[in-house]
């Protein structure tokens, strides 16, 4: 599998920056995990928009999901030109009937198909999505390929499900926009710090991300442990 990232900041961007978007290759798929602030613009310079196979959702915090109205505008705009048919799939977390009609309306262009928590297969790929710790109903992700284990954490802070989600895991992509000193319990994130510490427990590579524009990217990284990493916008990562 690959791993691009589109935005890597979070809740807003920094001037020219983009909020959280990756593009995560698969052997067969091309598959949108979220889709922040500045990240359709950035999809476009690897790849035809209309290739992605599907987008999901962690959750529905504008950081996280704005450019989504954008991506059904080309759809919308290619639709007219006669080279886009039907819909987009978009997974997303478990929201309300209501949420879900509203959703509807206003993104024409995609199919919102709600998860539960529990494995599901997409794309003949076996993944796994986990209830995170945020305000807002938000879920991690997991997916095998091959030899590899991907996780994506969306936001999160500490709690039971972070530790199932991670176990077993080769490559993480996860929340670390606080440093050491603001973590806490209770935090909707994580800390570079202690993602770095649960790759350390775990045995996996951690790529951290959702940086905040306010903090130096010196201050991240004197936290990070390790063979990890701070996530680079339009870098490929290959696990």
């Amino acid at each position: 599998m690959k791993l691009t990232v589109l935005g890597n900041e979070g809740p807003f961007p920094s001037a020219g920056g983009a909020t959280s978007g990756y593009l995560l290759q698969t052997k067969e798929n091309l598959i949108c995990l979220d889709m922040g602030s500045g990240a359709f613009s950035r999809l476009r310079a690897f790849i035809d928009p209309l290739a992605v196979s599907a987008v999901i959702l962690s959750h529905l915090h504008f950081d996280h999901c704005s450019d989504l109205g954008v991506f059904n505008y080309y759809l919308e705009n290619c639709a007219r030109r006669g080279i886009f048919q039907g819909k987009k799939p978009c997974y997303l977390p478990n929201v309300s009937d209501k949420e879900l009609s509203a959703l509807q309306g206003h993104f024409p262009y995609f199919e919102f198909v709600r998860v539960r928590e529990g494995e599901r297969e997409i794309f003949s790929l076996p993944f796994a999505f986990y209830r995170m710790s945020h305000p807002v109903l938000t879920y991690g992700l997991r997916v095998k390929e091959g030899d590899g284990t991907f996780v994506y954490t969306g936001d999160t802070g500490e709690c039971e499900n972070l530790h199932a989600l991670v176990a077993g895991a080769t490559f993480v992509l996860g929340d670390g926009l606080f440093l050491r000193e603001q973590e806490g319990e209770n935090k909707p994130h994580l800390s570079a710090f202690r993602l770095c510490e649960l790759a350390k427990t775990y045995g996996f590579t951690a790529l951290v991300s959702h940086l905040s524009p306010l903090t130096a990217r010196a201050a991240y990284q004197r936290e990070m442990l390790g063979e990890n990493f701070l996530a680079e916008p339009m870098k490929t990562y290959e696990f």
